[in-house]
């Protein structure tokens, strides 16, 4: 074109409790704990070894389960699709790294931008709406012998992390049984992109990590097939297209950075058409 859970446990001090401790043998006690948490704190040093960028990237460890949970909490859009019999689910999941080099312009001030100062990246395959929400492509693909061109309509959501992507709607192009498909099927998915450190101090890291999935009511004329014969194709298919459009789109995100880290700010496309560029995929 986004986050980690932070939990805080509050310190209590002794001086804010009712009673200090009388006892001599207490207060060897409670000297003696504090003699061993002094020997085993980590060092200033360690501890800092964790930067910002680094927390923003190992927070990120966790965000295939973080994107499973908000797959998890969107299957209430599925359920009116799901709670009928003949339902094939379909999933794909795709974890992508690039390795860059930080320009002029800071990594960490790109990637918490607005989206209403987003490039749309592929002049051919995403277009702008309004300030965060865009309009994807995907281009042709085949599946159970018709040709499908999916529209999706995405929202993007930007916190000091990184942006989030996340599906709004999705709308099925081509013949008038692919198009007649579109109020039997209903879809979630998650996108997000963080930043961080590597062990290189020259070098910085772009993730993006992606899962989706999609609820097709089955065709009666297509019932003979079982439904595990149609997840299994169909998720493969979906499985094919994020291996291949995931690192696609970091390799433009790292374009777009350079460009702008330049001093660029003219934010125009810097690819068109390449983003699914190849053959159609095909379940076959």
């Amino acid at each position: 074109m986004q986050n980690a859970i932070e939990f805080t446990i509050p310190a209590f001090s002794r001086s804010g409790l009712a009673h200090k401790p009388q006892h001599a043998q207490l207060k060897l006690q409670n000297r003696s704990q504090q003699q061993h948490r002094l020997k085993h704190r980590p060092s200033t040093a360690a501890a800092s070894l964790r930067t910002d960028q680094e927390e923003r990237l190992h927070g990120s460890s966790a965000s295939s389960q973080q994107n499973e949970d908000e797959l998890r909490q969107a299957r209430g859009g599925l359920a009116s699709i799901s709670g009928k019999q003949h339902v094939a689910v379909l999933r794909g999941s795709k974890v992508s790294t690039i390795a860059l080099r930080e320009r002029e312009r800071p990594l960490a001030e790109y990637m918490t931008l607005p989206a209403s100062q987003y490039s749309v990246l592929d002049a051919k395959q995403i277009e702008r709406i309004d300030d965060s929400t865009f309009r994807c492509y995907v281009g042709g693909l085949r599946f159970l012998g018709f040709t499908i061109d999916p529209v999706l309509t995405v929202s993007v959501d930007v916190t000091d992390r990184g942006p989030t992507v996340r599906l709004l709607s999705t709308k099925l192009e081509g013949s008038p049984a692919v198009e007649a498909a579109n109020d039997k099927f209903s879809a979630t998915m998650v996108n997000k992109v963080c930043w961080g450190s590597l062990a290189d101090p020259g070098l910085l890291e772009l993730k993006s990590d992606t899962a989706i999935q999609v609820a097709l009511e089955v065709p009666g004329w297509f019932r003979v097939i079982p439904v595990e014969a149609i997840e299994r194709t169909g998720s493969s298919v979906m499985q094919r297209i994020l291996n291949r459009m995931v690192p696609r789109f970091l390799k433009q995100l790292q374009a777009d950075y350079e460009l702008w880290a330049s001093g660029d700010d003219s934010r125009k496309p810097i690819a068109a058409g390449e983003l699914s560029e190849g053959s159609l995929i095909s379940d076959s």
